[in-house]
């Protein structure tokens, strides 16, 4: 790309423009979370005055079980309606796990609602983070009785950050750990006869793809691993 003419001798000479090269995207930053469960037969669940300062993009996952299928409803952060960025259903146990993100969050109650009464048990998740350009890649993975690990592999950047939600059905009591290089940012369980755990985790993204993982010392596990990509700014 070439600039206005210069005239030097009587030559004509193009003075070259050099354009800025842009600037390098930043990583997220994690901000702070919160969580609640209950065993109790409730159709609602509430993270009460989630504080949300700080941050422009709020997470919320939630894992439960009911003897009944059920399935949610709405989520809202302060009065405003959450969207859903992808779940898992194992149906034949209703057990589900969700994972929902609200953009440019303002402080207050996140209120989960179902279509009816859950049985076994709710726990939820929210967790704050900033310096989010957009919510990109999700994926998603459930397993039922086939072993104590479950991976989840996601399309993403070096400047991206990568967050997940993790559902774990059957054993109470029992150690849950990330792989090495994911961060836990979250943690509910939930000792009832549905034994509900639930856990977030934030690893730094790398390209062209990054990979969470948790391991159960359990055998057996019904589980679920939810992924998201928070690309930077």
């Amino acid at each position: 790309m070439f600039g206005a003419l210069m005239l030097l001798m009587g030559a004509t000479i193009y003075a070259p423009i050099y354009l800025p090269r842009a600037a390098a995207l930043t990583q997220p930053t994690f901000v702070r979370s919160a969580t609640n469960g209950t065993t109790s037969t409730v159709s609602t669940l509430t993270i009460s005055a989630f504080n949300c300062a700080g941050g422009n993009q709020l997470l919320i996952g939630v894992v439960w079980k009911s003897s009944v299928n059920r399935v949610i409803s709405t989520i809202t952060a302060n009065g405003v309606a959450a969207t859903l960025v992808t779940s898992t259903n194992l149906a034949a146990l209703q057990g589900h796990a969700s994972l929902y993100s609200v953009p440019a969050p303002t402080t207050g109650d996140i209120v989960v609602t179902f279509s009816s009464t859950i049985t076994l048990g709710i726990a939820m998740g929210a967790a704050l983070f900033n310096g989010v350009g957009a919510v990109a890649a999700s994926n998603q993975i459930e397993q039922a009785s086939l072993g104590n690990s479950i991976t989840l592999t996601t399309t993403s950047l070096s400047s991206d950050l990568v967050c997940d939600v993790f559902g774990e059905l059957v054993s109470a009591g029992i150690n849950i750990t990330p792989a090495a290089g994911q961060t836990v940012i979250a943690n509910a369980n939930l000792a009832t006869a549905a034994d509900i755990n639930l856990r977030m985790s934030t690893k730094p993204g790398s390209s062209p793809n990054t990979t969470m993982t948790w391991n159960a010392d359990g055998a057996g596990e019904i589980m679920s691993l939810l992924t998201v990509v928070l690309n930077g700014m």
